[in-house]
C-alpha cells in the first residue's frame, strides 16, 4: 500500500530519485566488498571494511597494482556518487519539491487510514463550507479537489486532500472510497456528479451519495443513478431569501 502511495503523489519523480540513489550507493559498497575480497583473498567482511575506510581515505594507499587500481575506481566512484547525491539535495530542497512530496504523501496516507468517512468531491464554495461545518461537528472529512492552488488552501486549513480528478477510480481509490459511508459530489457540473456517482457506486454499492446541480434536468438523472438527496444551492438560496420576504 505505501509503496504505491509514494508512486503515486504527484511529485513521485523524487521517490525515484531517492530509488536510484539506494541503488547507486548499494552497488558502489557491492563492487568494493566483492572487488577487494577477490583481489586480497579476504572475507566479505573485511571487503567491505576496507571499502569504507578507501571511500573515507582512512585507508592506506595500496602498493600492488590490481588493489591499487580497485581503490582508485573506487574513489572515482564514490566522488561521482557524492556528486549525485548533492545535486539531488540541491533540487529537492531549493525547489521545495522535497517538502511538497512529504505533504502529498502524508494527505494519501490520512485518506488511506480513513473508515466511515465522508468523502467531499470538489473544494470550491459550497464543498469547502460543507467541509467547514463537517469538521466543526468533528467528522471525519476528505477533499478531492482538481485544482492545485485550490488544494493547497485546503491544506492550509488543515484538511484532508486529495488534489486529483474525482471521476477518475484510481482518485477516489486514493481516498478510501471502499470504506468510506458517505461521498457528497460537489462539482458544479451536473454531468461530471452523475458520472461521478455511477463510478463511486461501482466501487462501492453501499455508499449513500448527496449531490448538488445547478440545473434541474439533471436532478431526475442525479436521483436515478443512486443519488440520495439533491440540492440546488441557487434555488435553495432563492427559496431562503423568498420566505424572509413579507
Amino acid at each position: 500500500m505505501y509503496k504505491k502511495i509514494l508512486t503515486h503523489a504527484r511529485y513521485h519523480s523524487i521517490y525515484d530519485k531517492v530509488q536510484k540513489l539506494l541503488f547507486m550507493l548499494i552497488l558502489l559498497f557491492a563492487y568494493g566488498t566483492i572487488g577487494f575480497s577477490l583481489i586480497k583473498q579476504v572475507d566479505l567482511q573485511t571487503g567491505f571494511v576496507l571499502t569504507i575506510e578507501s571511500l573515507e581515505f582512512a585507508h592506506r594507499t595500496e602498493t600492488m597494482l590490481l588493489p591499487r587500481a580497485m581503490q582508485a575506481s573506487l574513489l572515482i566512484f564514490g566522488s561521482v556518487l557524492l556528486w549525485f547525491t548533492l545535486w539531488t539535495i540541491f533540487e529537492l530542497i531549493f525547489k521545495g519539491h522535497l517538502r511538497k512530496y512529504l505533504t502529498e504523501v502524508m494527505h494519501l496516507i490520512k485518506a488511506s487510514r480513513s473508515k466511515d468517512h465522508i468523502i467531499v468531491c470538489g473544494g470550491g464554495r459550497v464543498g469547502h463550507f460543507l467541509a467547514t461545518l463537517l469538521k466543526a461537528k468533528n467528522k471525519q472529512i476528505v477533499i478531492i479537489e482538481k485544482d492545485h492552488a485550490t488544494a493547497i488552501k485546503l491544506r492550509h486549513e488543515k484538511f484532508t486532500v486529495i488534489n486529483g480528478d474525482a471521476l477518475n477510480e484510481d482518485t477516489l481509490k486514493e481516498a478510501n472510497i471502499e470504506k468510506a459511508a458517505i461521498l457528497v459530489a460537489a462539482i458544479s457540473s451536473g454531468e461530471k456528479n452523475i458520472l461521478l456517482t455511477l463510478t463511486a457506486r461501482q466501487l462501492n454499492p453501499s455508499i449513500e451519495v448527496l449531490a448538488r446541480s445547478d440545473d434541474e434536468n439533471h436532478v431526475k438523472k442525479l436521483k436515478n443513478v443512486g443519488v440520495r438527496s439533491v440540492i440546488m444551492p441557487e434555488i435553495a438560496g432563492a427559496k431562503e431569501l423568498f420566505s424572509l420576504i413579507k
